[in-house]
């Protein structure tokens, strides 16, 4: 049994004929004859049925199709793997983004040091205040940028920007214009919507109006949209709704005694207590230069 025998046999069947088999595979339709010819001579039984006009599987062919099929793709993946084990190692870098500081001159950037460094394997995710920090104490991460939540002297950091907040609300949450005072009692009776910290010890959440209710969310897709449709309000990244602040479908908030509008700054960090390469060294260098220019 050869692994192109195999293949002109499961080719048969995803394909329904011999002749489609050959087209599929690149090879004459006696080349598929012979190949499944010689499969039945050596296991002493039929795969396919020959008495209808299409080639269908006798029962000994359906369990023969499963596990050459497993088979085959084991064998793909075994092919895989050798290739990559045959390539040199690539560098890697881990950067950690706060989806919060996704902006453009930062992610412009992170793209002017990966065009500039085809041999490094960057790697990027995304986390929210606790689990971002985690990622550099566990060494999940090699560089993170965010807020200031957990910042402290074990990590090195530098702010390279800051982002607007405000505060906002779909007209139909209030009865009160939005250039109207509003106070903790009124934010009270509609849920503020916050983004989840999911790390393993989450930080406390600030700017929250206190005893009111609160929906917690993934991500600042679904907490925009709930606070579109009224479900609640939010203090979100200024950039995220500009359009909808400029066209009246969310108004900003001026709510008593709370920090209603701010610019939050961002920063590149990575952790004290883990030696730094020439590759992180050289992004840490390169993202400063970069955002230094763009200003």
């Amino acid at each position: 049994m050869k692994n192109e025998q195999l293949q002109a046999f499961i080719a048969v069947v995803e394909t329904g004929t011999f002749r489609a088999a050959a087209d599929a595979l690149y090879k004459t339709q006696s080349t598929i004859s012979l190949a499944i010819q010689n499969l039945e001579q050596e296991f002493e039984f039929k795969l396919f049925s020959r008495e209808t006009y299409r080639p269908t599987l006798t029962p000994e062919g359906k369990a023969f199709y499963k596990e050459a099929k497993a088979l085959l793709v084991q064998v793909q993946n075994l092919t895989t793997l050798g290739h990559e084990l045959a390539q040199p190692n690539a560098p890697k870098l881990t950067v950690s983004l706060s989806a919060r500081c996704a902006i453009p001159p930062i992610l412009k950037a992170i793209y002017h040091f990966q065009t500039e460094n085809t041999d490094i394997d960057l790697i990027i995710n995304s986390d929210h205040m606790s689990g971002l920090i985690e990622r550099l104490d566990g060494g999940d991460s090699d560089v993170a940028i965010g807020t200031q939540h957990g910042l402290g002297d074990q990590y090195e950091f530098v702010q390279i920007t800051q982002i607007p907040m405000i505060s906002v609300a779909s007209p139909r949450l209030f009865d009160t214009p939005s250039q109207g005072l509003l106070t903790h009692a009124q934010m009270r009776r509609h849920p503020q919507v916050l983004i989840e910290d999911r790390g393993a010890k989450p930080f406390e959440h600030i700017n929250v109006i206190q005893g009111g209710k609160k929906f917690f969310v993934a991500d600042y897709t679904l907490q925009k949209n709930l606070v579109m449709e009224a479900l609640g309000w939010a203090r979100v990244p200024k950039y995220m709704v500009d359009q909808e602040t400029a066209s009246g479908s969310l108004l900003p908030l001026n709510i008593e005694h709370f920090n209603n509008q701010s610019d939050e700054p961002v920063y590149l960090i990575r952790s004290k207590s883990h030696p730094t390469n020439n590759i992180t060294e050289d992004f840490w260098n390169a993202l400063l230069a970069n955002l230094k220019n763009s200003e």
